[in-house]
């Protein structure tokens, strides 16, 4: 986009006022939106992107704590012969794998 220098002037001089991220201050010359409408929408967008990360740094805490219960079940009852802890053992197993893969995934999304 070529700008004469006046209109280039007056570009930089709102950019500077409005202090946003160069997407939003575009966007918000597009919409004919305000500084302060501006500011007040990258602040929702900003809280709301922070409470989806916190959503997903508790589920991937409580995604670990299953897995270290399985482990702990795994390992409390790995020599066992007894049929029922060994059954115990095959579900821990299974529920690790399980888990494991749910947070491998939220991991992938939150990175």
């Amino acid at each position: 986009m070529r700008l004469d220098a006046e209109v280039g002037t007056e570009f930089a001089a709102r950019y500077e006022e409005f202090a946003v991220p160069l997407p939003l201050f575009v966007r918000s010359l597009l919409r004919g939106e305000s500084a302060n409408h501006v500011w007040q929408q990258a602040q929702q967008e900003l809280e709301l992107y922070m409470e989806e990360q916190a959503n997903q740094v508790d589920e991937l805490v409580e995604l670990q704590t299953k897995i270290a219960q399985c482990d702990r079940i795994i390992s409390q009852f790995a020599n066992s012969t007894n049929p029922s802890e060994i059954m115990v053992v095959e579900v821990a197993q299974a529920d690790k794998i399980q888990l494991q893969s749910q947070w491998e995934n939220l991991h992938r999304l939150a990175a």
